[in-house]
């Protein structure tokens, strides 16, 4: 039995992980598009669920995969009322709901989350370089 990738502890080890996961999901744009489900790169962080589940190693089950939209979604929401700004970038809509998706999986704390969000909303021109791999990625 395969265990289960580490928890990133650093923020340079999240800013690196969510840069990761963030090409993943966007690698799969073509094929949502061919299975009929199309997507564009601004709604990314619909997918950052699946995405953090396929992080940790997680069966994408019926209820986590519940309990990780449910989390991003009510992230989305909250965020989306209280720094609107924050969420029209689609780098960092995808690393909340990424964030998010790990708190509703109680990965992460509300406090570790929280800390994790901040940090990025604060960096986020690191993350953009990450992401695009202008940046040790």
């Amino acid at each position: 039995m395969s265990e289960t990738p580490r928890i990133p502890v650093t923020m340079d080890e999240w800013f690196d992980e969510i840069a990761r996961a963030y090409r993943d999901a966007r690698e799969a744009i073509p094929f949502a598009r061919v299975l009929g489900h199309p997507i564009r790169e601004v709604q990314l962080w619909l997918a950052a669920p699946d995405v953090a589940l396929k992080f940790r190693g997680l069966a994408p089950t019926e209820t986590l995969r519940a309990k990780a939209a449910n989390a991003a979604a009510a992230s989305f929401t909250a965020n989306a009322s209280t720094q609107p700004s924050a969420l029209d970038d689609r780098y960092v809509a995808f690393a909340f709901g990424y964030i998010a998706s790990h708190f509703g999986l109680e990965l992460l704390s509300a406090h570790e989350a929280d800390a994790v969000m901040e940090h990025i909303e604060l960096n986020r021109g690191r993350l953009v370089a990450d992401i695009e791999g202008q940046h040790g990625a």
